[in-house]
């Protein structure tokens, strides 16, 4: 297989094989392909509603924006990607009226930083992009500048919020620092992606103590997840606030 993606990317470019393989893998998931192996789209069916607000940082080529987009139909879907090869992208494989794209990084503080996606064994790995620190300087990358903003003021004036998804390769603690007004104001479920220990404790910490629980997906349904446990799971951790547990009772398991 990567072999093949090898040979594609030469023969293609990167850009035009990302747009192939993103679109099919798409319209696989609307199809209803791959319950099993990411369950996690699928799942949006039963947490968004017609009517959502929802907030996609770190939406990449548009897995999950593209979803959102036919689900919140009646509602609005801001996207957050910083990475203009994915954007490019993102705008082909999204489609609607009632989604807005911000061509940022969110973090703690406004500042333009350096992103990178890492070619190892000469394969683009997309889905790792990260910001460039002291724990990737032997990759080879593609490297790109671009803005970053505080999620507290992109987010400020938003009439409600819903649904919120963030997967930013062990940034998540950084980007929730500066998103907890936010998140304490609209209490959205939250879907988020937490590799490392420290970030892993670091946003568990700070959203319990906001009033928020943890839970991972479990046979179609949210199961709670202690902070010991936390270690235990490679999957997204979603965490539903106390004062909107009526709104997805039927969804989680005691």
């Amino acid at each position: 297989m990567k072999l093949i993606r090898k040979i594609l990317v030469k023969v293609v470019g990167i850009k035009m094989y990302l747009l192939i393989v993103s679109k099919i893998y798409i319209n696989l998931i609307r199809l209803g392909f791959f319950k099993s192996k990411h369950p996690e789209l699928h799942f949006l069916k039963s947490i968004v509603r017609k009517d959502d607000v929802c907030v996609d940082i770190g939406a990449n080529l548009g897995y999950y924006s593209s979803q959102l987009v036919r689900i919140a139909h009646q509602g609005k879907v801001f996207a957050v990607e910083p990475i203009p090869l994915f954007t490019s992208i993102w705008k082909k494989n999204v489609k609607g009226s009632n989604v807005t794209l911000h061509e940022v990084a969110l973090g703690n503080e406004e500042k333009t930083v350096r992103m990178a996606i890492p070619i190892r064994n000469g394969v683009v790995r997309h889905g790792l992009t990260k910001v460039i620190g002291e724990d990737n300087q032997d990759d080879s990358f593609l490297e790109f500048d671009v803005q970053m903003k505080v999620g507290n003021e992109l987010f400020s004036a938003l009439e409600k919020l819903n649904y919120l998804k963030c997967d930013v390769e062990g940034f998540e603690r950084f980007v929730f620092r500066a998103l907890d007004d936010v998140l304490v104001k609209y209490k959205p479920l939250i879907q988020v992606e937490l590799n490392g220990t420290d970030n892993r404790n670091d946003v568990y910490n700070q959203l319990t103590g906001n009033g928020f629980t943890a839970y991972v997906l479990k046979r179609g349904g949210l199961i709670p997840v202690l902070k010991s446990e936390l270690s235990n799971y490679t999957q997204d951790f979603y965490f539903v606030h106390g004062d909107k547990y009526a709104d997805y009772a039927s969804i989680i398991s005691r």
